[in-house]
């Protein structure tokens, strides 16, 4: 729309500015009998053209660039010749309402000067007290000001988007959503072991959420001061044993979740740096240790992980409590090779009984970590094998 301004503005001070030239040809047809409206008719007529050309070089522009545009958005705009009437007549209307908008001052200005003062005065004195023409070419600076400003905003947006350290690796990842299926949850590790042996396939592992969707925010009671539990509410994520390496989080203080320690999956937590400094603990290893009890869930802190983006990067990194426990799980994540070709990807079998509808998406980029592209849809069901 700013841009379409921006071109009638520049129109309108374009044909004023052509039409300086053509003032001996207006009062020449004057003296000759010429009515002011055949006049009016005559310009509103060339703006009229002017702009059924353009609309006509614009759609070829816009059939020969969209695939490119398709391309470059991630988009599927579609736009074909013949097919699609309503849309050229449409254009063919705008293109009329626009050449009349753009056309009418230069026609009413050009055809209403007197044949006199077109006479004894040059065409630059005639033109000289055009205030609109004045407030246009203010109107078109400002507004190609503001785009160029909002162009170079969003050019640094996308290039933060592209650069910014997410504190986890999302490369390569599909997530398979399986909506905390309750056959699942039982056998997830048999549908992982199954997962890994798809070839392509290099390491799997199960949560709840995944980074760039919400988490939940818990009420827990955490031993903030030694010996002493302080009621806080706090963001929870639940996963399982092999999701930190699996999105290379870094443990910065203590130890990860590991099935060495068989108790882990009932009374061990973590949290991240931020929760670490939100507690006031002067030191990570202050965290180790530390109390937790959350809905019933008792532990203690057995690690920091390094702070990682879990939310969109429109918020700030809150503190983050971690913990392990299968009856949440509700996507694999599954990590695969760079050969392989994820549009072609092969799926193992899943428990029966399910709605057959699961989703598999990729972590192609990340905007609001929101926009996950579709890869794959599951539509029919399958049977789990029992071991």
């Amino acid at each position: 729309m700013f841009i379409l301004l921006i071109a009638c503005f520049n129109y309108i001070n374009l044909a004023t500015a052509r039409a300086s030239r053509r003032v001996k040809e207006v009062g020449l047809r004057k003296v000759l009998g010429a009515e002011r409206s055949a006049l009016v008719c005559q310009f509103l007529g060339e703006s009229i053209i002017v702009c059924f050309i353009a609309t006509l070089l614009g759609a070829l522009i816009a059939l020969l660039l969209l695939p490119r545009f398709n391309l470059l958005t991630e988009t599927s705009l579609s736009f074909t010749i013949g097919h699609q009437g309503i849309i050229w007549i449409g254009l063919m209307i705008l293109s009329a309402v626009l050449g009349i908008l753009s056309g009418a001052y230069p026609a009413f200005v050009a055809s209403g000067f007197h044949p006199l003062q077109i006479f004894k005065k040059t065409p630059g004195v005639l033109f000289s007290n055009q205030w609109l023409r004045k407030m246009l070419v203010s109107s078109q600076f400002i507004i190609s000001i503001t785009l160029i400003a909002g162009t170079v905003l969003v050019f640094q947006q996308l290039t933060l988007l592209r650069t910014i350290h997410l504190g986890f690796d999302k490369e390569k990842t599909l997530i398979l959503d399986f909506s905390g299926d309750g056959k699942i949850n039982d056998h997830y590790e048999a549908v992982k072991s199954e997962l890994k042996n798809i070839p392509g396939v290099t390491t799997v592992s199960t949560s709840y959420t995944v980074p760039g969707e919400s988490t939940t925010n818990l009420g827990s009671d955490v031993e903030i001061k030694e010996g002493v539990m302080s009621q806080t509410n706090i963001n929870t994520f639940v996963l399982d044993y092999d999701f930190l390496p699996n999105y290379k989080i870094k443990v910065v203080a203590g130890r990860t979740f590991s099935r060495d320690f068989p108790a882990d999956d009932t009374t061990a937590f973590m949290i991240n740096e931020a929760a670490a400094k939100n507690f006031g603990w002067k030191t990570l290893e202050t965290a180790l240790g530390r109390k937790v009890d959350q809905q019933g869930k008792k532990g203690t802190i057995v690690g920091v992980v390094q702070d990682f983006h879990y939310r969109s990067l429109h918020l700030k990194i809150e503190p983050l409590l971690l913990h392990v426990n299968k009856n949440w799980f509700q996507k694999f994540s599954v990590k695969i090779q760079s050969r392989s070709n994820p549009g072609t990807f092969p799926l193992p079998w899943l428990p029966s009984g399910t709605n057959g509808k699961h989703s598999l998406r990729i972590f192609h980029s990340i905007i609001h970590f929101s926009i996950r592209i579709m890869i794959v849809c599951i539509s029919q069901k399958t049977s789990l094998a029992k071991s």
